[in-house]
């Protein structure tokens, strides 16, 4: 799981990213890594080092339904340098994600809330089982 990696990066104006429980469109997820964004430019990231020795990332992206201001986010997944992932996900439309990782040594996730308006704990973005698999 995601949640047992450390980061060894993430913006310098971002607070940490934290596990919580959440709610996706009704159905709640245990574990789920919510990214918060506290900075005037709406966007935050964390990198993580996989070092190739995983095949997969799996994820549930989405807006938490206790969103203050829930607004549409960008989800991205980076691997080592280059977007492998990035898709539009809008309130009560979660997406599954499920790409390759293999060879990836970085692995970073990035959020971008798409309303200059929002701040940190007015729209929730959450990777919900986040997990690398082998």
């Amino acid at each position: 799981m995601i949640k047992d990696l450390v980061p060894i990066e993430q913006d310098i104006w971002d607070t940490p990213w934290e596990i919580v429980e959440a709610q996706i469109d009704g159905e709640v997820y245990p574990d789920t890594l919510w990214a918060t964004n506290c900075s005037i430019i709406q966007t935050g990231r964390q990198v993580y080092v996989i070092g190739k020795d995983y095949t997969r990332f799996k994820s549930i992206a989405g807006v938490g339904d206790f969103s203050k201001r829930a607004s549409p986010v960008y989800f991205s997944i980076i691997g080592d340098g280059e977007t492998i992932y990035k898709r539009k996900v809008r309130p009560g439309t979660p997406a599954s994600i499920n790409i390759p990782v293999s060879g990836v040594i970085q692995l970073t996730l990035k959020i971008e809330i798409d309303d200059y308006n929002s701040d940190c704990d007015k729209t929730l973005a959450l990777w919900a089982k986040a997990r690398l698999e082998r």
